[in-house]
C-alpha cells in the first residue's frame, strides 16, 4: 500500500506541475499535505490560483479484508479504495476563517473483491433455490462503480492565509459514484446453466439493492498542509 501511495503522490505531482507553473506566476503559492479520511489515507497539493479560488489534487488509499455474510454463504472480501480527486475551492468569505465550497470529480478505482463459501449444510442459497458445492464450484463477486465520480462538498482551510507554515484542513462532501456494477460467477458445472443464471440474476440485483446506497459515497477528511 506504502508503495501505491508513494506512486499515486509522483503522478499527482507531474498532472499538476503545469498548473502550479501557472498560478506561480501571479500568485506563488503551493501547498502540500497529508490526509486521512474515508476514502483512505492520502496526499494532496494545493495551488493557489486567485486569492480566493485554489487547485488541488492528490491520491487516496485503503485496502481492508473483512467477512460478509447473506443467503447462507459468507463471502470472504478484499476492500480496496483508490481515487485521486481533482477539486476547486472557493473561499466566498475572502477571509482568514478558511470556509470553502469545493467541487470536482473523483477518478474512483474503488471496488470490492469476495470469494464465497457455504455456512452449514453442503450447498448454497442463491435466488430461489439451493445449489450444491459440487454444482456450484467457486463463488466469485465483484463490486465496483464509476470511474468518474462527481463530488460536491464544503470545508475550513486555506493554506495560503495561514498565520504560519503548517494550516489544518477539514472537508465534508459527497462522491456521486451512481449505481454498483456487481460480476456474480460460479466456475462449477451448472455455471453456465440457463436456469441458475436466472438464480444468479437475482441474487445479484439482491446484492446490488444491499449496495445501493453506497451511489453517495460519504467523505469527511482531515489533513495537515505546509506551504511551500
Amino acid at each position: 500500500m506504502q508503495n501505491r501511495l508513494m506512486k499515486g503522490i509522483l503522478l499527482t505531482s507531474m498532472a499538476i506541475a503545469p498548473l502550479s507553473t501557472a498560478a506561480l506566476a501571479d500568485t506563488g503559492d503551493v501547498a502540500i499535505g497529508v490526509k486521512c479520511s474515508t476514502l483512505g489515507l492520502g496526499a494532496e497539493v494545493n495551488v493557489g490560483l486567485t486569492p480566493n479560488l485554489n487547485i488541488r489534487s492528490g491520491y487516496n488509499a485503503f485496502t481492508h479484508k473483512g467477512q460478509s455474510t447473506r443467503s447462507n454463504i459468507a463471502y470472504d472480501y478484499d476492500l480496496k479504495l483508490r481515487s485521486i480527486p481533482i477539486l476547486l475551492d472557493w473561499h466566498p468569505l475572502g477571509d482568514d476563517s478558511g470556509f470553502r465550497l469545493s467541487t470536482g470529480v473523483l477518478v474512483n478505482k474503488n471496488n470490492i473483491q469476495g470469494i464465497g463459501h457455504v455456512l452449514t449444510g453442503a450447498g448454497y442459497s442463491i435466488g430461489d433455490a439451493w445449489y450444491s458445492t459440487e454444482n456450484i464450484g467457486t463463488l466469485t463477486g465483484f463490486v465496483d462503480f464509476n470511474t468518474l465520480a462527481p463530488y460536491l462538498g464544503f470545508g475550513w482551510g486555506n493554506p495560503f492565509h495561514a498565520k504560519s507554515g503548517f494550516s489544518v484542513s477539514f472537508d465534508v462532501g459527497v462522491a456521486f459514484q451512481g449505481d454498483p456494477n456487481i460480476s456474480l460467477v460460479a466456475n462449477g458445472p451448472i455455471a453456465s446453466d440457463q436456469s441458475f443464471q436466472v438464480d444468479l440474476e437475482q441474487e445479484k440485483q439482491s446484492i446490488r439493492d444491499e449496495a445501493g446506497e453506497l451511489r453517495f459515497y460519504p467523505v469527511i477528511s482531515f489533513g495537515l498542509i505546509y506551504t511551500l
